[in-house]
């Protein structure tokens, strides 16, 4: 064993699931009509989750050494957190362009937006104090900026991921507190912001499809033959995956594919994961994009994975998936702050997989608090002031 290997990471998922088995998290229940939850993708999502979770781990001895995060030299973790971060945006375009198709493009917009902000604003405003106390923790609380440039430096953290991170008090690297997983709300906001002007195209479904084949056909145009910045390159292959889901979304909503409990779906499915890990060129992320759409479009269809994400405590996983991605870095740094835990964390990779499981146990109690104290108050907050403006 060593500190970059992939089975030891089965063995703490699989004491995660027995530890949030025992802990008050409640599976929501699936309704019908046009608010439907797929229970496969609600499973999948906790998986993600500490997928992101373990390739985030992987820069442990790094961290420790040099208080930063430094490029992962395992490759097949490097391919399973960006399976993981690229299938969370296709969930996401999924189950709303879903929506708008069975409703032929129309949405209460209003509405919308304000359960996206009690959704996703609560439990991250609490990650950004947490970082701010941090901060002030490890700089003695004495302002190393002029009063206006920390207030401004606040606020900046406080718009939701939108605007960029500055450091905090002059302390290097703020944003790696979190393990800067706030990158992906950026888009998860412009995707928000652009379903209201492309809703339109949910209208029928021939409208639909041709409107994502155009747009997936000149996304990977652009990546393939146009040169761009990294910054806008990074944006086409986030907006490419973005309308893949979208894409699976059109064809699923046409043919109702609802796929049975099947064996051999599994195997499909499981190959597809295979040949994601296994697909390392860089010039091929458009083909890893389409077979994340597949495991997707498999996934949603009713594949459970061999009974997998249909279990009680993937489905436990699922609900606090925002809450583990968000506060996994906060809980690492806290841990590894404990002077002696970081020096038996390196001492050899036994000790590294140990401190891995510890974590990600504290990380799971964490964030099944969060869930319960923060993000759903949140959300039943904001449900009522809809109901009180609407």
């Amino acid at each position: 064993m060593t500190y970059f290997s992939l089975w030891p990471t089965f063995f703490v998922t699989l004491f995660l699931l027995v530890l949030i088995m025992y802990l008050p998290v409640p599976i929501k229940k699936i309704e019908s009509g046009t608010h439907i939850r797929y229970r496969s993708i609600d499973g999948m999502r906790g998986y993600l989750a500490l997928a992101v979770v373990f390739t985030h781990s992987q820069g442990l001895y790094a961290i420790i050494r040099f208080n930063r995060l430094i490029e992962n030299p395992s490759s097949m973790y490097s391919q399973l957190g960006t399976m993981a971060v690229h299938l969370f945006f296709m969930i996401t375009s999924y189950l709303f362009w879903t929506k708008l198709l069975n409703n032929q493009g129309k949405n209460e917009w209003k509405q919308f937006y304000l359960r996206r902000l009690f959704r996703l604003a609560p439990l991250y405003w609490l990650a950004v104090f947490c970082v701010v106390l941090i901060v002030m923790i490890e700089s003695g609380w004495q302002l190393k900026v002029s009063v206006n440039r920390f207030v401004f430096q606040i606020m900046s953290w406080l718009a939701l991921g939108v605007l960029p991170l500055p450091d905090i008090n002059n302390r290097y690297a703020s944003f790696m507190i979190l393990f800067g997983v706030t990158w992906t709300l950026k888009y998860e906001w412009f995707y928000y912001c652009m379903l209201f002007p492309l809703s339109f195209m949910a209208r029928s479904f021939l409208r639909s499809l041709i409107f994502c084949l155009f747009l997936l056909f000149i996304l990977y145009g652009l990546d393939q033959y146009v040169y761009v910045s990294p910054t806008y390159k990074q944006f086409m292959h986030v907006f490419f995956t973005f309308t893949v889901g979208m894409l699976c979304a059109t064809v699923h909503h046409r043919y109702a594919c609802r796929i049975k409990l099947n064996p051999l779906i599994s195997c499909i499915t499981a190959l597809l994961i295979l040949a994601v890990l296994l697909v390392k060129a860089e010039s091929l992320d458009s083909l890893r994009s389409i077979l994340y759409g597949l495991i997707l479009f498999c996934v949603a269809s009713g594949d459970n994975f061999f009974g997998v994400l249909t279990f009680p405590g993937s489905l436990k996983l699922g609900a606090v998936s925002y809450d583990i991605y968000l506060l996994q870095g906060l809980v690492f740094q806290t841990v590894l702050n404990i002077k002696p835990l970081g020096g038996f964390a390196v001492a050899s990779p036994y000790n590294y997989w140990l401190m891995v499981w510890l974590i990600c146990s504290v990380l799971m109690v964490f964030a099944v608090l969060a869930h319960r104290l923060i993000e759903k108050p949140g959300i039943n907050i904001g449900n009522k002031i809809i109901k009180e403006l609407f």
